[in-house]
């Protein structure tokens, strides 16, 4: 395992369309809105080689498991502790993603994050 920490998860939504400067756009406004959420989910997130993980804080549950090959993008907003990635689905169409999205309990967590997928 590369990293395992504690996080709260603060949603998913999907990311559409092909025209790449739009899809930054509404990426950036989705992180915004999901930050301001008030609800919000305690998991365990674990990130390896194989993959991304959010497990109940037990880590007995997997919530959502995403493997390395689907992750197009992952980001790091320290100052608001928020880590995120865009990752699609097993059987979906390529310009449809999610992005998922977490709050971390500090921005070293975050750093921590981003520096595991470091591409």
């Amino acid at each position: 395992m590369i990293a395992v920490e504690f996080a709260s998860y603060i949603g998913s939504v999907p990311v559409a369309g092909s025209e790449q400067p739009n899809r930054a756009d509404y990426f950036r406004a989705q992180l915004e809105q999901m930050r301001e959420a008030k609800k919000r989910k305690p998991v365990l997130l674990v990130i390896s080689l194989a993959g991304i993980k959010a497990c109940s804080t037990d880590g007995k549950n997997v919530f959502m498991a995403h493997a390395l090959r689907r992750v197009s993008y992952a980001t790091c907003d320290p100052e608001n502790c928020q880590f995120s990635f865009l990752a699609r689905e097993p059987k979906g169409h390529f310009s449809l993603q999610y992005c998922h999205s977490f709050l971390t309990q500090s921005s070293e967590q975050v750093r921590e994050f981003s520096e595991s997928l470091n591409f």
